[in-house]
């Protein structure tokens, strides 16, 4: 293919610095010394399509004229990457996500879990979910110190089991948990292949394993102390 390209992480694939060879230009004219408009590019990689809103400074005429050709075809296979300022693009780029409610520690691993399974690696991206799973596990034990005698348990394994034995995990929390952990313990061990399905599976079941231990209570205390409040206003007034 003769036209232009840049290189950009595709929004599709999810991959760095992929070639993405453009398509289709749609010039929107010049504001503040910039050019607006739209691009349509394909990812060499994954072969679908990419649609961007962009602009290009004044001073990057030759790249303006180069979209230009690209309908008319006499375009050339050139590099804009760096002429061009990417505003948005559709699909939009992937980003983790995890609720502000969550322990901050708990809230980091999962942060690091989902970054790897948007990046496309889903035996990492497993891994990091039991790693989640292991931090979320350490902090209910920690929040409830005072609660709990005996020796404390070292392995996730045994720690389930501790939770659930001093109902600080409900009997089916903790048959989720454990099932998480032995899914993804042969990951610790081998290196076989995981489909994206397979991490997916494992990424909703932790989320929502976090949302029963800790977003939905701290959401409830939140209501909670909202209520209070205004009880507080109205007898006040």
């Amino acid at each position: 293919m003769n036209n232009p390209f840049v290189v950009w992480k595709c929004p599709q694939c999810v991959a760095d610095r992929m070639t993405c060879d453009i398509v289709g230009f749609s010039d929107e004219g010049f504001q503040d010394g910039e050019l607006r408009a739209f691009l349509s590019v394909f990812c060499r990689g994954c072969r679908k399509p990419i649609g961007a809103a962009i602009t290009i400074g004044g001073q990057h005429m030759p790249a303006i004229h180069e979209l230009r050709l690209v309908e008319t075809r006499h375009a050339h296979p050139v590099n804009l990457t760096d002429a061009i300022s990417v505003h948005k693009t559709w699909p939009s780029i992937p980003e983790p996500y995890a609720s502000e409610s969550l322990p901050k520690k708990v809230r980091k691993s999962l942060l690091d879990a989902e970054h790897t399974l948007i990046n496309g690696i889903p035996r990492v991206a497993r891994g990091e979910f039991r790693i989640v799973l292991d931090v979320a596990t350490k902090e209910i034990l920690a929040d409830n110190a005072d609660a709990v005698t005996g020796k404390k348990p070292n392995s996730l394994y045994e720690r389930i089991k501790f939770l659930a034995e001093n109902s600080l995990l409900t009997p089916s929390l903790a048959e989720w948990a454990d099932g998480i952990r032995s899914i993804t313990n042969p990951d610790l061990h081998d290196c076989e292949d995981v489909l994206p399905r397979e991490a997916e599976e494992i990424a909703n079941f932790t989320r929502l394993f976090l949302i029963y231990v800790f977003e939905l209570p701290a959401e409830v205390a939140e209501a909670k102390a909202e209520a209070d409040r205004k009880k507080a206003e109205a007898r006040d007034d």
